[in-house]
């Protein structure tokens, strides 16, 4: 609440940090720390892959081998608390700077998360409570600058693991654009 409260009052100051921000999801995603530590288990929210567990075989003994990738594991709490401290900033504001200092790229990483959870792991119910905050913020997004918005829908995402453009990340992750 009091990050909410002092964005509110100084919401340039948030938006010079959202590189910052955006870093620090990914890493939550990848369920760690910039020092390669496993991140806290509070809060986490963890999926299974569908074909659950693998096996490895190690001289005379077989070993279960949990895979995880990047958006296996996310913190709940903290991607849902970015998004509830953007949509508590002026909309003018975050929808006009912050489109040009790194808010797409924030968004981006939540259509990451939810195309993880949601196609990769089908555990769409990991990401409800922060989906439904999330489309709070596009139709925001829509509605305060068209513009840029529709540019954002269009823009190439090759660089994941997945081909495409936002859009057809947005209609993976069960969001109408």
């Amino acid at each position: 609440q009091a990050i909410t409260d002092i964005s509110k009052q100084h919401p340039l100051i948030l938006l010079r940090h959202l590189n910052n921000i955006n870093k620090k999801l990914l890493e939550d995603g990848s369920g760690r720390g910039s020092d390669q530590q496993r991140l806290m288990k509070r809060g986490r929210i963890f999926g299974r892959h569908p074909s659950g567990d693998a096996v490895a075989k190690v001289g005379d003994h077989t070993l279960k081998v949990t895979i995880v990738l990047w958006g296996y594991s996310f913190n709940e709490p903290v991607w849902d608390s970015i998004i509830e401290v953007l949509i508590a900033l002026p909309l003018e504001v975050v929808f006009t700077c912050g489109v040009k200092i790194g808010l797409t790229k924030i968004l981006e990483t939540y259509l990451k998360l939810f195309g993880v959870q949601i196609v990769e792991l089908n555990s769409e119910s990991n990401i409800i409570r922060v989906r439904d905050k999330f489309l709070k913020l596009i139709e925001s997004f829509r509605i305060h600058n068209t513009k840029a918005f529709s540019d954002w829908l269009q823009q190439d995402v090759s660089n994941w693991a997945k081909v495409g453009k936002v859009h057809q990340l947005l209609s993976e992750a069960g969001i109408e654009a």
